[in-house]
């Protein structure tokens, strides 16, 4: 997530990747880079998926690398 990133959902696609839609392919709406390495709104994939664009449906976050998948995630929001 970067600064002035718009929220992409299957119906908006707001990304940057202009060749498709990140939230539509990787199950859930987020700030979407060009696809990013990061989707707390993704599915828990209990089992490790084979195949790159696969694992990317799965919540993650960069840091944890994309073969972890989340069970849970919380994003909490504060005034600046």
């Amino acid at each position: 997530m970067g600064n002035h990133t718009r929220f992409s959902t299957k119906d908006r696609d707001n990304d940057n990747h202009q060749d498709s839609n990140c939230a539509k392919n990787y199950t859930g709406g987020w700030w979407f880079n060009a696809c990013g390495d990061t989707n707390l709104n993704g599915r828990y994939m209990w089992l490790r998926s084979k195949g790159r664009s696969m694992r990317r449906k799965g919540i993650h976050w960069k840091a944890l690398g994309i073969s972890y998948s989340l069970k849970t995630t919380k994003i909490s929001i504060r005034h600046a």
